[in-house]
């Protein structure tokens, strides 16, 4: 399911970490970071989520060689 929000982006400042649900939310906090820092802020939109396929987790019994370092 693609979920849309809005993140708000500071010039100069780190990753943006809250999710706005509406672009009115968005817009009004960056007019409010704005003016508050006297910095550009951005309005990101994002529309597309990929996400990682479950993988299956294989064994492997490995037998140490006489040559090996390992402490085991």
């Amino acid at each position: 399911m693609n979920e849309v929000f809005y993140m708000v982006y500071m010039e100069g400042e780190g990753a943006p970490t809250y999710k706005h649900t509406t672009k009115e939310s968005a817009i009004k906090e960056a007019e409010r970071l704005s003016l508050l820092f006297g910095k550009k802020t951005y309005v990101l939109k994002a529309g597309l989520c990929i996400e990682p396929a479950p993988k299956t987790i294989k064994t492997q019994l490995v037998t140490p060689q006489a040559e090996d370092d390992l402490p085991f």
